[in-house]
């Protein structure tokens, strides 16, 4: 190191006021005489030292030198520039360099280096090099070199459009990306004139964005700020944020310069106009949804309700809530505390909350709200929340209701009389009842490890098997059958089943839910009553062989005492004279009747299975009444037929006949002899049956006293001599073989009326 300090090298006596350089009154921060000779070494002042941080003892020690304070950089191009400078000694005087140094601490010092050459007391050629620190310059000049570099790297990397313009000249400067905003090349605009630049802004922005510059100029504004569409290239309209500042003025105080720049916003403008657009459709949605939102900002203590929850609330739309009052509508209790601890929180813990609670609104309404609170969170700290709020009364109210009746619905299943149960679609049973326990003898804890088919009877197993499959499948919607289940201790047990087939809000399959009706006792009662039948039948057919064989039997015998009474009077008329004869005859002729009767109703039974067929009812009536026609001229009775001529009923035409004739002959045999003797025959027609109505005003029957009895074999009701009792009877016998039935309404000396109903 002993080398670098110049007065080792003869230095240290060198007269600096006398040395013969133009800087002289320069000397501003340090000063170096150099030898001329690489490494150029030599002396340096001391305020040099001072000013790179070095003491006056670090410089006794020879502890460094002016060539290890150069930045590396810097050391290799100023050694040149010292050699190039001393091989050209005799053409050059002076040089100049901006070096920089290293402070001792490690930061930069930046010194202009103006340097001459001279000479020595001994004559020999030396550098004399004044120092000046630039360090402040430099760092201005570099943070300006670096801000500009940013300002243009930011309008470059955003595609900002500049410009600048002259409020009294009319000029206008503009750079390449305000060209390339609207489609344009620069080129393709010059010269760009105002006129030129009105033409591309749309009409209705041009009045606005004059006035708005108009403001700035009056100084009402700090800024001229406009958004404002301009004509593309391409024919449609760019959004452009334009903003400017008036940067100089007149002398006389007039703005002349106003900078600005362009900025394309037209997809911000588009998802802003779209936003607005579905704000407010969202709005919409939510006072529809009855969905209200509200917000409360932490740091101005604001809270604000939008209209659907001012509605919930039932408050003026002017209203403006705080979040004292606001707790307020909450009831006292358990909602109020509640709703106050998840507030805080979520200021406090960052716990978004949504909860149920119940409110009662300004008009003194009880109502059940959804409550949501979200935290807004900016640097770690919470600075607001938002949420929504939802009037969910009628929810609660159904989800009560709801409950209510599953409860309800839970205690019929367990509690009903029959036996219920769900099954799984792989035929477990997932819930039973006491009733199907108790029916089949298991415990329900038994029942739940068992399947259906475990406890079918083997002969009804394809039964179940083929409904499930129908059921899944949805060929059918429920199944109903009768089939038999095994009892624990192994009887069989008849039940009747009605099953159908849950499924999901997708339409899948579920589980079944079966109805199960313990019918054992009816099943014995029907197989007793089929074999009782099976007897009755029997017994039935031996009835009618008896009736045929006693009326083939007794019409025999009666012929023969017919005939043996007529021999007597014909041939022993003597013997007929006495008060007995007449009586035999009575007697006999009596008995003829009594067997065409019995006849009658044993052809009824016979004729069960005679098919039905179409019969005009209007000819049919006419025609039985020519029959009668000299009965009803001889006692003057009057009928009055009102049934359409179109009109038919299913009916055996020989049973249709007798039962009208029966009726026709009743009426004329029991009219009221005190009045105009009349009936009446109507008929109306409804959806399968003809009703048919004979309505006279004849004597009438005392219904409370002879009521059951009036279709009844051998009951009569009044003294006339003709009553046998037996026309009504077979009447109604042969109106249900033929699927109808008869009815009687009557009253005593006011009339009788028979209601008929016959298949159509």
């Amino acid at each position: 190191m002993s080398n670098y300090i110049g007065n080792r090298i003869g230095y240290d006596s060198y007269p600096l006021s006398d040395v013969n350089s133009p800087m002289r009154g320069n000397l501003h921060d340090g000063f170096w005489i150099l030898s001329s000779v690489f490494p150029f070494n030599g002396t340096m002042s001391s305020n040099f030292w001072k000013l790179l941080g070095y003491s006056q003892n670090e410089l006794q020690f020879n502890l460094v030198s002016w060539q290890s304070l150069v930045n590396g950089d810097d050391l290799s191009l100023f050694m040149k520039d010292l050699k190039n400078f001393v091989k050209k000694w005799e053409s050059e005087d002076s040089f100049a360099k901006e070096i920089k140094f290293i402070h001792k601490n490690g930061s930069d010092i930046w010194m202009d280096a103006k340097g001459a050459k001279s000479y020595d007391a001994q004559g020999n050629p030396v550098l004399l090099i004044a120092l000046t620190n630039v360090t402040k310059y430099i760092s201005k000049q570099k943070s300006a070199s670096k801000k500009l570099k940013l300002y243009e790297s930011i309008i470059d990397g955003t595609h900002t459009g500049t410009w600048e313009w002259n409020a009294q000249t009319q000029e206008l400067r503009l750079n390449e990306h305000w060209a390339q905003i609207i489609g344009y090349t620069l080129e393709e605009l010059e010269p760009v004139t105002e006129e030129k630049y009105r033409s591309l802004v749309h009409p209705e922005d041009l009045e606005k964005a004059t006035k708005l510059l108009e403001r700035h100029f009056k100084g009402q504004v700090p800024f001229y700020e406009s958004e404002t569409r301009m004509k593309h290239k391409k024919g449609h309209w760019v959004w452009i944020y334009d903003k400017g500042k008036i940067i100089s003025h007149t002398s006389d105080g007039k703005p002349e310069w106003i900078a600005g720049s362009h900025q394309d916003i037209t997809k911000q403008k588009e998802n802003h106009l779209a936003l607005l657009h579905y704000k407010n459709l969202l709005e919409r949605s939510n006072e529809a949804a009855k969905i209200g939102t509200w917000e409360f900002n932490l740091e101005n203590g604001r809270l604000d309700w939008c209209k659907t929850t001012k509605g919930i609330h039932e408050v003026e739309s002017t209203y403006q809530p705080t979040v004292e009052n606001a707790m307020m509508f909450y009831k006292e209790g358990d909602n109020l505390n509640l709703i106050k601890t998840k507030f805080e929180n979520c200021i406090n813990k960052g716990e978004k909350y949504d909860l149920e609670v119940e409110i009662k609104t300004a008009k003194g309404n009880n109502k059940w709200v959804r409550a949501i609170g979200i935290p807004i969170f900016e640097n770690n700290k919470c600075t607001g929340l938002y949420g929504l709020m939802r009037d969910i009364t009628d929810r609660i109210k159904a989800t009560k209701i709801i409950a209510f009746k599953e409860e309800q619905l839970s205690k019929t299943f367990e509690y009903a009389a029959n036996g219920m149960s769900l099954v799984d679609l792989d035929g477990t049973w997932l819930r039973v009842n006491k009733s199907l326990c108790d029916m089949l003898g298991y415990s329900k804890e038994e029942f739940i490890n068992l399947k259906f088919q475990d406890l079918t009877h083997k002969d009804d197993l394809n039964i179940g098997l083929k409904f499930k499959s129908q059921l899944i499948s949805g060929e059918t919607e429920f199944h109903q059958t009768e089939k038999r289940y095994i009892h624990k201790d192994g009887s069989i047990v008849w039940a009747f089943l009605a099953v159908s087939l849950v499924k999901s809000d997708v339409g899948e399959p579920l589980h079944f839910v079966a109805q199960i009706t313990n019918i054992t006792e009816k099943k014995k009662g029907e197989i007793k009553i089929k074999s009782l039948l099976n007897v009755a039948n029997e017994q039935n057919k031996r009835l009618v062989n008896f009736a045929h064989i006693a009326s083939h039997n007794l019409r025999s015998h009666s012929a023969n005492f017919t005939m043996l009474l007529d021999l007597m009077k014909d041939d022993i008329p003597e013997a007929t004279d006495n008060e007995y004869f007449p009586l035999l005859n009575t007697a006999a002729s009596n008995l003829n009747e009594t067997i065409t009767q019995l006849n009658e109703v044993v052809s009824i039974n016979k004729q069960l299975n005679e098919k039905l067929r179409s019969v005009n009812l209007r000819k049919t009536i006419e025609k039985v009444m020519v029959n009668i026609a000299s009965n009803i001229l001889k006692t003057g009775f009057i009928i009055n037929i009102v049934v359409d001529e179109d009109v038919t009923v299913k009916a055996i035409p020989a049973y249709l006949d007798s039962i009208i004739l029966n009726l026709l002959t009743n009426a004329i045999k029991y009219r009221n002899p005190q009045a105009n003797s009349f009936l009446n025959i109507t008929a109306t027609s409804s959806t399968n049956y003809i009703d048919l109505k004979f309505e006279d005003n004849g004597i009438g029957i005392d219904l409370e006293l002879y009521g059951s009895k009036v279709f009844g074999l051998y009951k009569t009701f009044h003294n006339n001599e003709d009553s046998q009792g037996v026309g009504l009877f077979i009447s109604k016998n042969q109106i249900e073989v033929m699927k109808g039935t008869i009815d009687v309404e009557s009253e005593v000396n006011k009339g009788t009326t028979f209601l008929l109903r016959l298949k159509k």
